[in-house]
């Protein structure tokens, strides 16, 4: 993974089914083969709530619907050897609620359903920081934190909000 000049804004979210999360094992560096919690990249111009449904339904097949943002995450992977930073990410931890659909395996990787002890048993196998944001934001009940969108549009006469809910 190349570092870039700036972090990357990552989306990720992962709904309980019957006491249980989705986890999806990765097949790509960085933390390949290592177990993570379903989302992708941010695109520009877009909510976190769209990109967090968006990629859900994508990946593992999920129909969801944004519940809250359950928390940011300011995530610095060093190289051991070097110290240099390799990336950098600001996660979007969404809460998520299940609306319709059943989880299917993608190419991102294959994917697995686990409570709360058989994370604990995993934990080795999940990336650290997910294992930490699952017991926090998931199995800890933390409620949602305050996230707000505005949609502006610049005009000759000036800057207009075409959207917000604030």
């Amino acid at each position: 993974c190349r570092m870039k000049e700036r972090p990357l804004n990552i989306v990720v979210g992962s709904v309980l089914k019957d006491g249980k999360c989705l986890l999806i094992r990765r097949t790509k560096e960085p933390y390949k083969d290592y177990w993570s919690i379903p989302g992708g990249k941010l695109e520009r111009g877009e909510d976190v709530q769209r990109a967090i449904e968006r990629e859900l339904k994508e990946e593992p097949g999920l129909g969801v619907k944004f519940a809250g943002l359950r928390g940011i995450v300011s995530e610095v992977l060093r190289d051991h050897k070097t110290n240099a930073v390799t990336a950098h990410f600001l996660i979007w931890v969404c809460g998520l609620e299940h609306v319709a659909g059943e989880a299917r395996e993608q190419q991102e990787g294959s994917l697995g359903w686990f409570d709360a002890r058989e994370l604990e048993e995993q934990k080795q196998a999940v990336i650290p920081s997910d294992y930490l944001m699952l017991k926090r934001f998931l199995f800890g009940n933390i409620p949602s934190a305050s996230l707000h969108t505005v949609h502006m549009r610049s005009t000759d006469s000036g800057y207009h909000i075409e959207h917000t809910d604030l």
